[in-house]
């Protein structure tokens, strides 16, 4: 998720959206978003952006705005909602296709763990794809 972020990142700093069209050396380079930042970045406090800050400065980014930030953060929000939804959806499938009337998931990964919404849209998603009569629960080890 890092990478896809850190792709739509730097086309946005092309088209001059983001950054005033000013790409960090760092921020150009392949693997230098980890998908850890898209959680920390989404467990800031309302109004603070303290790791959102925190997280420009590694990239070398030292011209923003706060319109950058915001527009950071949902970034991330896209990308994330995007990947539980592809997660769920190959997870309905399969349910659907064990056609069990109760079962459980076992999830596992530091994303699901540790992103704020990432076990919630997830589950609803899950919820929403499987055929009506099949129930499921999550489990996650912790």
């Amino acid at each position: 998720m890092g990478e896809i972020v850190r792709l739509v990142l730097v086309k946005l700093c092309k088209h001059k959206v983001l950054f005033n069209g000013i790409e960090s050396k760092i921020l150009s380079t392949i693997g230098s978003f980890p998908t850890k930042y898209i959680s920390e970045i989404l467990h800031d406090d309302c109004g603070s952006y303290s790791n959102t800050r925190q997280i420009m400065d590694e990239l070398g980014v030292d011209d923003y705005t706060f319109s950058d930030m915001l527009l950071f953060r949902e970034v991330c929000l896209v990308v994330s909602r995007r990947s539980a939804n592809l997660g769920a959806a190959a997870i309905a499938c399969v349910l659907n296709r064990v056609r069990r009337p109760k079962m459980i998931v076992a999830i596992d990964g530091s994303t699901y763990k540790y992103h704020p919404f990432f076990d919630h849209w997830v589950t609803d998603k899950v919820k929403e794809l499987i055929d009506p009569g099949l129930e499921v629960g999550a489990s996650i080890p912790l």
